[in-house]
């Protein structure tokens, strides 16, 4: 009976145990459950969905929440941070800063021609290039190890220095072999080179062939504060009459300035419209130009017009004659167009066809192609080359502002339009 009894017992009491864990358990998942959901009200504001608001689910089918919830952010530690935002589909613009990468430099096509002794490299630091883009812009230079004179390249230049030219230097008392070539920006061994078959030794008075070097242009006058003021010069001068058949009435002398130089005041007048348009467009010359040489006034006309040896034109007011810029190298003595700066000369011709004012500008056709030249390497466009030069057609072709005119060599002959308020002024 008692071994009946303990058995008894002992079954009874381990159904209790059973009982007694699968309650514990259920308690358990109940309490992990509603801290989970404390836990997600308390970060996001939100209570989670019970099993009953989830259609189809039954309860013993969700989840059980982790037993240790993953800690929170200390209230202490700051406001939250703001979630980024979505990516946009255009991004922002990045703001500028100083280390932002500078605005390209501007370039512009030019025609270099090559000088005796110029090697790639030369021409490259010339014009803030590499060697390998010269060669890429003139296939024909592809495996060759050397360049001729004369040879046209092209160029898309980051640097526009005044270009070369070929002058005749008379040698002064103490000069020296590597101080000539230093004022030309050459090598000593190109001006020996250039001179080796007719100078051995430098002699005072003797002359040198140079091919001049100018790697930086020139530097321009220093911006005024306010705007150059427009010239005007004394009012009631007229041009009555033809250029070769006409006087001046109320003539207006030219004065005396630091811009230009007058060879003879008595053939230094004008009309008024005349010295306008003559003033102003030097200022313009030698603002964009910077050059600082002389410029000198030949001729005009005479005070009442009229006829004076040996011009045939310049009777009505409206003729100016005009000694085109020297190089630095330029002697006083006779000159000859090896003397002319020629990029200067071609700025010179910009600014009086830029006042729009000027009928003609006579220079002779040979001389036009230097000028022609120094306006390619300029970086001039086709379009200008053929409004402004008349070579290389023709000389007697009817083109181009600047026109053919024998003995006109060394300087320019400007003729001025008629005033457009003055119809006693006649042109062809």
């Amino acid at each position: 009976m008692e071994q009946w009894t303990f058995g008894r017992v002992g079954t009874i009491l381990l159904a209790l145990l059973c009982v007694a864990h699968s309650s514990i358990a259920h308690a358990a998942k109940a309490v992990s459950a509603e801290t989970g959901a404390a836990e997600t009200t308390r970060a996001f504001g939100v209570a989670p969905p019970t099993a009953s608001e989830l259609p189809g689910v039954s309860p013993d089918a969700l989840p059980s929440a982790p037993a240790t919830p993953p800690p929170l952010a200390s209230p202490t530690a700051g406001p939250p941070t703001p979630a980024s935002p979505a990516p946009s589909a255009v991004p922002d613009a990045v703001p500028a800063t100083e280390d932002a990468a500078p605005e390209p430099v501007s370039r512009k096509w030019i025609q270099h021609t090559v000088v005796p002794g110029e090697r790639l490299d030369d021409i490259a630091i010339r014009y803030d290039v590499s060697r390998p883009e010269l060669i890429r812009w003139n296939k024909s230079l592809q495996g060759k190890a050397y360049i001729y004179a004369g040879r046209k390249l092209r160029i898309y230049a980051r640097a526009l220095p005044p270009p070369r030219q070929k002058i005749s230097y008379r040698v002064q008392r103490g000069d020296t072999w590597s101080g000539i070539a230093s004022k030309f920006g050459v090598r000593e061994s190109d001006v020996r080179f250039w001179n080796q078959k007719k100078v051995k030794s430098l002699r005072a008075g003797g002359e040198l062939l140079i091919f001049t070097n100018p790697l930086q242009p020139p530097a321009p006058p220093e911006s005024p504060q306010e705007p150059t003021p427009v010239f005007h010069a004394r009012a009631g001068g007229m041009s009555i009459g033809l250029p070769n058949h006409g006087r001046l009435y109320a003539g207006v002398q030219l004065a005396k300035s630091d811009l230009y130089s007058i060879r003879n005041p008595d053939e230094a007048w004008g009309s008024t419209h005349t010295v306008d348009v003559l003033v102003n467009s030097i200022i313009k010359f030698r603002e964009t130009s910077g050059y600082r040489g002389k410029l000198e006034i030949r001729a005009m006309s005479k005070e009442r017009g009229g006829y004076f040896k040996p011009h045939r034109s310049h009777q009505s007011g409206r003729d100016i004659d005009i000694r085109l810029p020297l190089l630095p190298s330029a002697v006083e003595r006779q000159q000859t167009d090896a003397d002319i700066d020629w990029a200067a000369s071609w700025e010179l011709i910009k600014a009086f066809a830029g006042s729009g004012e000027v009928e003609y500008i006579f220079l002779a056709y040979p001389q036009q192609r230097r000028l022609y030249a120094a306006a390619q390497t300029a970086g001039a466009s086709n379009g200008e080359l053929k409004t402004l030069i008349q070579f290389p057609r023709r000389p007697g072709s009817n083109h181009g502002l600047v026109r053919h005119a024998e003995g006109h060599t060394i300087h320019i002959h400007v003729r001025v339009r008629c005033s457009k308020t003055n119809d006693r002024c006649e042109t062809y």
